[in-house]
């Protein structure tokens, strides 16, 4: 599992140094304007599309053929990559807790905005994998643009409804809610991830 991991890492090491230019793009912004939740969606869209390019990659070496005549299991396989994309989430979210932390010197918001924005790059891993694991990147791709576009059309079309704002108290929980769902979405996506694997020919 480290190997399949580690192989990743090694396959995109151009594309991890620009993805890394182009954060710090987006951090230097993020100081500038002086708003670090912009820039943890930011992180939050990255942590998703490194473990995608990943994909995207293997997908164009036909590494599964040669990998799968190797003691590794399609489980491992499929498994791998949802660690690669944990440990994406992970990093990233210290990073943007860190820039949080320094913009906006409040340690629970800080703390609260950090985990919400984990959480989306969990929820959006958990939805896309399996389209990409049946489907193939590009389409998979598209899967993960339809999700990003649709909450954003609903919530412009549901702010100009003019319905009364939610509690604060009601927010909050949902924020501190928002990790333990989106575990058990990741959960359920791994079983439907790994199924959609065994049964797929190359």
């Amino acid at each position: 599992m480290k190997g399949l991991i580690l192989k990743d890492f090694y396959a995109m090491r151009q594309q991890l140094r620009i993805y890394f230019i182009i954060l710090a793009f987006w951090l230097f912004l993020a100081f500038q304007d002086n708003n670090a939740s912009f820039f943890g969606g930011v992180t939050a869209f990255f942590s998703v599309m490194i473990p995608v390019s990943a994909i995207a990659y293997d997908e164009q070496a036909h590494w599964d053929k040669y990998a799968l005549t190797m003691p590794v299991s399609r489980t491992q396989m499929v498994v791998s990559k949802y660690l690669l994309t944990i440990l994406c989430i992970f990093v990233c979210g210290v990073l943007s807790f860190a820039t949080s932390c320094i913009i906006s010197k409040n340690v629970s918001e800080s703390v609260m905005t950090t985990l919400m924005f984990m959480s989306i790059g969990l929820f959006f891993a958990s939805i896309i994998f399996p389209a990409i694991f049946k489907l193939g990147v590009e389409k998979g791709r598209m899967v993960l643009i339809g999700i990003a576009v649709l909450p954003t059309l609903l919530l412009t079309a549901v702010s100009k409804l003019d319905f009364p704002k939610p509690d604060p108290a009601l927010v909050e929980r949902a924020f501190y809610l928002a990790p333990a769902v989106s575990v058990v979405v990741l959960i359920l996506s791994i079983l439907l991830s790994v199924h959609i694997y065994k049964n797929k020919e190359f």
